[in-house]
């Protein structure tokens, strides 16, 4: 089972750790992608949603698998299917995210 919003919101407002959201199935290479890469980042914490519906409140939907959040909580990156299926862009969007 995915995060709750109510896990997704406590983890957003943490400024210690920055967010990489999945909105997908457990068993989609994307989660087990976005789990590697959180392990290779710097306080990167791995969120998983079910489907876009438990996020709907927090993001607008669109045309993304995932999403890399800042230190602050703010989504500044989308990643499709593609992209998050690749370890090496979401790592760098992970970076990019902390960066800002």
């Amino acid at each position: 089972m995915g995060n709750t919003l109510l896990e997704i919101t406590t983890a957003l407002q943490d400024p210690t750790t920055s967010v990489y959201l999945y909105v997908g199935n457990e068993t989609d290479n994307c989660w087990s992608v976005a789990k590697v890469a959180c392990g290779f980042a710097a306080n990167a914490k791995p969120l998983r949603a079910d489907n876009f519906s438990v996020v709907q409140s927090l993001l607008t939907e669109g045309n993304f698998a995932a999403v890399a959040f800042n230190w602050d909580g703010e989504p500044k990156a989308y990643l499709d299917g593609t992209e998050a299926a690749d370890l090496n862009t979401v790592l760098a969007k992970i970076a990019e995210a902390q960066a800002l």
